[in-house]
């Protein structure tokens, strides 16, 4: 092959995040969409200049033009759908969550690893330069011995209380913020870190109980708009997670990382800045290159924008059948780390919890 044939089940993230990402790229096709409804989806695949509006989702899977199969659907079908890819035997990228339970995880992994395909979560921040920048100066020791790491993720989503009931308010469903962006600050954690977590401690709340559906019918609201979450990590790193889609200003994405010989600063418009003990309160731009301007500019989501860095190497390493392109990509058998701590999340909900409990070396008062 000397182009990649590209098929997406879902016409939300499918069309906001990937399909920008790969149009970007020669050597890429998206060729076909399906989405739950057909009418839409014929829709969505004129307005956006796609060849084949699928009827359904199995109808794309079994396409013989399609080499990589998209799963960007609600979260209650990545299960359903990304196993249908893989029974038509195509490179899987599914969004996440992977799955809603530990048993589907399994599944869908020794069925990727029987099949010889790839199989991808699409936790595009670890492509971010800004954030590659932050593990390489980790694992480099420019900051020392970490000791704290804070992550703040805030949008304006949610924030009116008369957005309609959907399947994002139902917690049988994989809604809400605990699903949507815990998941990401788990995978990064996993990137930056490679650590165990230990104890675990976690704030849910709905922010508004209740929402209409769009019959006017009142609705609970089962889901987290707000999530905190306090964690040890290995090596004594304390961890401080929070993420509210209920915010009233702007979109932030905000982390620290404090060493014993320096500290890192992100946020969306200073970027990446850093202290160090040799020069105390002097602030060190850290320059990322090949950035899109846009991203420069702060014009772009952090998500939509990671995900350009990430597709060509998805499009690459299937072309030339070279894993090495994205040997820091987060894989299905990644999935198991991200699962069990969104479980020890929804299980320590205004409790505290311990995970792979251990013996302190020491003890500090």
């Amino acid at each position: 092959m000397n182009k990649l044939g590209i098929g997406i089940i879902g016409t939300g993230v499918g069309i906001r995040t990937l399909l920008p990402g790969f149009r970007l790229l020669k050597n890429a096709e998206v060729i076909a969409i399906s989405g739950s409804s057909p009418e839409r989806t014929k829709q969505y695949a004129t307005q956006n200049s796609i060849p084949v509006a699928c009827e359904d989702y199995r109808s794309l899977c079994e396409r013989k033009d399609i080499d990589l199969v998209c799963v960007a659907s609600p979260n209650p079908f990545h299960f359903e759908h990304t196993l249908a890819a893989l029974e038509c035997e195509k490179n899987v990228l599914c969004e996440k969550p992977f799955t809603l339970t530990e048993s589907d995880m399994e599944v869908l992994i020794s069925k990727k690893q029987m099949s010889g395909k790839i199989g991808l979560i699409d936790h595009q921040l670890r492509f971010n330069p800004y954030l590659v920048k932050i593990r390489s100066i980790i694992n480099d020791g420019i900051i020392g011995k970490p000791y704290f790491v804070q992550i703040h993720q805030q949008s304006l989503s949610f924030s009116d209380s008369q957005t309609k009931w959907s399947w994002n308010f139902d917690s049988k469903q994989g809604g809400g913020v605990k699903y949507a962006m815990c998941s990401h600050f788990a995978d990064l954690l996993h990137y930056w870190f490679d650590s165990n977590i230990f104890n675990l401690s976690a704030s849910l709340n709905p922010v508004f109980k209740d929402r209409k559906d769009l019959n006017g019918q009142s609705r609970q609201v089962s889901t987290s708009t707000f999530c905190s979450v306090s964690l040890e990590l290995e090596h004594s790193i304390s961890v401080s997670l929070s993420v509210t889609a209920g915010a009233f200003s702007t979109p932030r994405f905000d982390v620290k990382v404090y060493g014993d010989k320096g500290e890192l600063y992100f946020d969306l418009d200073s970027k990446l800045r850093m202290y160090t003990v040799l020069e105390k309160g002097k602030e060190k731009l850290i320059d990322c290159t090949d950035v899109f301007q846009d991203e420069r500019e702060n014009k772009v989501s952090i998500f939509a924008g990671s995900f350009r860095y990430f597709a060509p190497k998805i499009v690459k390493a299937i072309l030339n059948s070279d894993w090495t392109e994205i040997k820091d990509a987060s894989t299905f058998e990644d999935a198991r780390y991200t699962y069990n701590f969104l479980d020890a999340v929804g299980n320590a909900s205004n409790n505290s919890i311990l995970i792979n409990p251990k013996e302190k070396e020491h003890k500090y008062v």
